[in-house]
């Protein structure tokens, strides 16, 4: 389908909208005339979700609609309306009576205002197919596939229970930025969405199926994070590698891997804009003279940032002054490890003269921050000092190794502890000029 905007003529936004909610009959009495008087009323469709897939389609933004209505004349008339205003419906699922048993259309009579006599609305959407939906009836992997937005209102979720639980599972699904205003928000990150005492770090891995890379623990005074492979226990002295021309005594990614670094780079960025992300802004070094740090990971490995935050200190998104420029980003990308280096742990450093880049295409906290950040320019070492080094400053042993079992984890050596000490949701990282923003511009928060 062909999207034309009058305004922008030719040109197309390239993004690509899906909005989700119930789609009614919309009967009207014509010419302005009251509900109590009329002998007639004028049948179109409109839902505040669906108004805004045709509002977008209208300007020539790529829109879908998805929704649930009865396999009848009234649900096949809805959709057909829709694709005739060019918004796409493909996802639309038309049921049978079995499946929602009540069948039926959402209906509202809208009573059009005139003069000073302002209009009136009477809703009949009680047991409407859309409502009696459950968790789990729809895949939402490949509703929102190619979707860059995904808009619903807090309409959908009241108009039942189990619809309410089916669109928090769609949030659920949503690629995302979060980020932490307090310390507690950020542990309970570490336990994955659904805030259970254990919870898997898994990642699928094309030729090894889902590979487990950690186990998360609730504690009584932290977090116990555990690695499944012993070799993921130790920081491997051989992780560095340099992406960058600038002069080094350390081994470089060409050197070493056989291939130029930018193409690895991209590859990363490219996966984490298709991932749900957690943000994480910190100052590298000792308080007050600390360079202005980000560091981006995925969520279901938020107890990584949980670790940073609480060597180098946490900082709160909202204390975060305007105009915050990076000088120094940590990217995370665990999967790389199996599809890229043989199960390796390895940790690019990727420097230019106002950016300092560091891929970690691990999980252990060692080699990708521990091991990090001495700025080589001119010959001389700048600001961004080693987190070790910082950790002391701070006063805080935020990750320690445990070397015996611990009250409520059973046989986890060499685990690291996130204790209670002082720390630190859809956006595509395709260039370097795009990595110095102004961080308070996301707002878009994760849901819980």
């Amino acid at each position: 389908m062909e999207h034309f905007n009058p305004i922008l003529g030719n040109e197309t936004t390239g993004q690509k909208f899906i909005t989700c909610g119930e789609i009614m009959l919309r009967l009207t009495p014509p010419n302005y005339e009251k509900i109590r008087m009329a002998s007639a009323f004028e049948a179109s469709y409109g839902g505040s979700e669906a108004n805004i897939a045709l509002a977008l389609a209208n300007l020539g933004v790529d829109s879908t609609f998805f929704s649930v209505v009865p396999n009848n004349s009234l649900g096949k008339s809805a959709v057909r309306w829709l694709r005739s205003n060019d918004v796409h419906c493909t996802p639309m699922i038309l049921t049978e009576p079995d499946e929602t048993p009540s069948n039926r259309l959402g209906t509202y009579y809208l009573e059009t205002g005139y003069g000073i006599r302002p209009s009136k609305v009477i809703y009949d959407r009680d047991n409407t197919a859309i409502a009696a939906v459950k968790p789990g009836d729809f895949d939402w992997d490949a509703i929102l596939a190619d979707a860059d937005w995904f808009h619903v209102t807090g309409i959908t979720p009241a108009l039942s229970e189990s619809l309410c639980e089916a669109t928090i599972e769609a949030l659920k699904k949503c690629k995302c930025i979060a980020y932490a205003e307090t310390k507690e928000e950020l542990q309970e990150m570490a336990y994955g969405p659904t805030h259970t005492s254990r919870y898997d770090v898994v990642y699928p891995i094309e030729g090894l199926g889902t590979v487990k890379e950690a186990e998360v623990v609730r504690c009584k005074n932290g977090c116990v994070v555990n690695f499944m492979e012993d070799y993921m226990r130790r920081r491997d002295p051989n992780s560095m590698a340099i992406g960058d021309e600038l002069p080094t005594d350390k081994p470089r990614f060409k050197d070493r891997f056989g291939y130029e670094f930018s193409k690895l780079r991209q590859e990363t960025l490219d996966w984490l804009s298709n991932q749900q992300i957690v943000m994480l802004p910190f100052y590298a070094g000792p308080n007050g003279h600390g360079y202005p740090s980000l560091m981006i990971c995925p969520l279901n490995a938020a107890f990584f940032a949980l670790s940073l935050a609480n060597m180098q200190g946490f900082t709160s998104i909202v204390d975060v002054p305007e105009h915050y420029k990076p000088r120094a980003i940590i990217f995370v990308a665990p999967p790389f490890r199996h599809t890229h280096f043989d199960g390796k742990q390895v940790v690019v450093h990727n420097r230019s003269e106002t950016l300092h880049e560091v891929f970690a295409y691990n999980l252990y906290p060692g080699p990708s921050d521990k091991n990090c950040y001495k700025v080589e320019k001119g010959g001389k070492h700048h600001g961004l000092r080693g987190f070790e080094n910082a950790r002391r400053d701070n006063g805080c042993n935020g990750v320690r190794r445990i070397m015996k079992p611990v009250h409520e984890v059973e046989n986890q050596r060499h685990c690291h502890q996130q204790n209670d000490h002082p720390q630190g949701s859809l956006y595509g990282f395709h260039d370097q000029e795009s990595l110095c923003w102004s961080i308070r511009s996301f707002r878009g928060r994760c849901p819980r």
